[in-house]
């Protein structure tokens, strides 16, 4: 009887041994149960910098809907240097071998221009249940994180501004001669805009808007950080770049592009996926008319993807 302690407290250990093994087990089940799945977009090659980023968005929301993790391949990616997406932005994770081991199921996600094959991965990931324009409006905030050599230049042009500025954006280029978009007079812009700071940022892909400008407000300051040599930006013109030439031309379009979002007033068009990446991300942003577009800017409702124009318009 004397030894009837031990055997009690023997049994009682083994009890505990087996209840922390069963808990480990669970734990490992429930851990490759919800890794089995994850969602990766790859980056299309051809298409410009905002299409790709709000395909990322929507996969971004649709994987973070369903529980799986979400990845980017920016292997491909025309706008990369050396290290793809992280040449300029601090967030997300790029798939690798060791992320690809881990999971039995991995849902490519494509650009639309890929029409089946994103409507399979859609169906795939959620449904293809509809998006709110809200949604977007968050990721963005996820998502959109610039390094911290970007945010110092902005910060280091913004204290210059003495963050007192306006700014308006102004697409050419490409986007004109291939009737994405149609031409409006430099005037007839500034018609429908009511700026007060003295100090007025114009980000554009042509400098002939910011001499427009100047000529016909002389009584602003105005700023930009277009070269003179910029006379309407080609979208193809990128795949001749050299590695350095692409990573300064795409800092100073994300540095011109996030000053416009802070200014204490912003006007943009809505044709354009940058205007309307402008609008979502920034804080007082206006929209200037092209031709007889209806905007309806709701962000409670459910949109396509804002890469259309649509989802700003009745």
């Amino acid at each position: 009887m004397k030894y009837s302690g031990y055997v009690y407290g023997f049994i009682a250990l083994g009890f505990v041994l087996l209840s922390i093994l069963i808990y480990i087990s669970r734990s490992k089940s429930a851990e490759s149960f919800t890794n089995t799945t994850c969602v990766v977009y790859k980056f299309h090659k051809s298409v410009g910098f905002f299409s790709n980023f709000f395909f990322i968005c929507e996969y971004y929301i649709r994987a973070k809907r369903a529980g799986y993790d979400f990845y980017i391949d920016s292997s491909d990616w025309s706008y990369s240097f050396k290290n793809g997406w992280h040449d300029y932005f601090d967030s997300l994770t790029e798939i690798n071998d060791t992320h690809r081991n881990k999971y039995s199921n991995i849902i490519y996600g494509v650009h639309v221009s890929s029409k089946s094959e994103y409507e399979n991965s859609i169906n795939q990931i959620d449904n293809a249940n509809p998006i709110r324009l809200s949604e977007y409006s968050m990721a963005i905030t996820d998502i959109f994180k610039p390094s911290k050599s970007i945010r110092d230049k902005v910060d280091t042009i913004m204290h210059k501004y003495n963050n007192r500025y306006d700014a308006i954006y102004i697409r050419r280029g490409d986007k004109i001669t291939s009737n994405e978009s149609k031409f409006i007079e430099t005037a007839d812009i500034l018609k429908q805009i009511s700026t007060t700071n003295k100090l007025l940022y114009i980000q554009t892909d042509d400098y002939t808007e910011v001499e427009s400008i100047r000529k016909l407000m002389p009584e602003k300051t105005v700023e930009t950080n277009t070269l003179e040599s910029q006379r309407g930006a080609n979208e193809s013109d990128r795949h001749s770049y050299t590695p350095e030439e692409k990573k300064k031309n795409t800092e100073d379009f994300l540095i011109g592009i996030i000053l416009c979002a802070n200014a204490n007033q912003c006007w943009v068009d809505i044709l354009s996926n940058v205007s309307r990446f402008i609008k979502l991300y920034g804080k007082n942003v206006n929209f200037y008319k092209i031709s007889n577009e209806t905007i309806d800017y709701d962000l409670n409702k459910d949109v396509v993807n804002p890469a259309f124009a649509s989802s700003f318009m009745k």
